[in-house]
């Protein structure tokens, strides 16, 4: 195998790898999770119940990559309190899939 297979290959396993952690998720798990952590602010279909809180069913806070959105979780972001050290980054990726659910 050449220098140039060799480094496409491995390009492609890394493009195939990075596909997001969500895409493994557990949605039901995800579930409840919102119910206990977020749908008081967001509401139980997404619909936010909290000004300023995201209203989840017309994707106003899902267009960022779930990265992006485990970082915001984690920190917080104006009112929203951040989560660091209270639900694990696994169940945040879960919250994350079951959040997408929601959009209408």
């Amino acid at each position: 195998m050449s220098a140039a297979q060799f480094l496409g290959i491995a390009s492609c396993v890394a493009l195939l790898s990075s596909t997001g952690p969500a895409s493994g998720a557990d949605i039901v798990r995800g579930a409840d999770v919102y119910r206990q952590y977020c749908a008081s602010c967001h509401g139980a279909s997404g619909n936010s119940t909290w000004p300023g809180a995201p209203n989840l069913s017309r994707r106003e806070a899902p267009l960022r990559t779930d990265q992006a959105l485990v970082q915001i979780l984690r920190a917080g972001r104006g009112a929203k309190p951040g989560f660091q050290g209270m639900i694990s980054d696994a169940d945040l990726f879960n919250v994350i899939a079951y959040s997408r659910t929601l959009q209408r």
